[in-house]
């Protein structure tokens, strides 16, 4: 609990602009995103600003678990492909089906431990789906 309380109060650091990760290569700070922008191999990624200066570690090493698991990856779209087909209507399959991988959203939250969304744009907009 006194973590918790002493993490909401804590001053939070003017984020790194750009840096040079040894394994994730080069990250720079997006304001509009309000977090660290990459790219690795054939994927866009963030990282989320948790209010230090540069990503965490922790943060860094699950984005790097991802995004050499391309095999995973891609079992994961066909995953949520299969469940947004049984969810919705058919009208929807042929936007369904041509879901694609965009950018990766990585967080790390002290309680809620790692996640990730995945964006892939459509003609209608942008749909963001958790993975």
């Amino acid at each position: 609990m006194f973590d918790t309380i002493k993490r909401i109060f804590r001053r939070a650091e003017l984020p790194v602009k750009s840096i040079q990760d040894s394994a994730l290569g080069l990250l720079t700070w997006s304001s509009e995103w309000e977090a660290w922008c990459g790219h690795h191999g054939t994927r866009d990624f963030f990282l989320t600003y948790d209010g230090s200066a540069e990503p965490s570690v922790a943060v860094r090493t699950y984005a790097l678990r991802v995004l050499t698991n391309d095999s995973w990856l891609e079992q994961a779209l066909i995953e949520a492909r299969n469940e947004a087909l049984s969810k919705y209507s058919s009208f929807y399959n042929p936007e369904i089906l041509s879901l694609s991988l965009g950018a990766l959203h990585f967080s790390v939250h002290p309680q809620r431990g790692e996640s990730f969304d995945a964006c892939s744009s459509l003609a209608m907009g942008i749909l963001c789906y958790g993975l």
